[in-house]
């Protein structure tokens, strides 16, 4: 994560919009710009900085296996049929 980044969940019962995207911030969390707003949401107790789970980290990663391992195995079932 670079150092200008921060991990962030909302609080228990907050919506919290990240200006970035304009959508709410999601429960599980996300990587935002450590900027003003995001210090002042903070202060507020609107969110809370957490350490930033491994899941999250490799998550896309994980997800473009994944997407490879199915086509691989359908190009397989796909041969055999022939």
């Amino acid at each position: 994560m670079p150092e200008n980044t921060i991990f962030v969940k909302p609080a228990a019962g907050m919506r919290v919009v990240n200006p970035a995207t304009g959508q709410p911030l999601p429960a599980e969390g996300e990587v935002v710009e450590n900027g003003s707003y995001w210090i002042r949401r903070l202060d507020d107790a609107d969110v809370t900085q957490e350490e930033m789970p491994v899941a999250v980290d490799a998550a896309p990663e994980a997800a473009a296996a994944d997407a490879q391992q199915t086509a691989a195995k359908t190009k397989k079932a796909d041969a055999k049929k022939e």
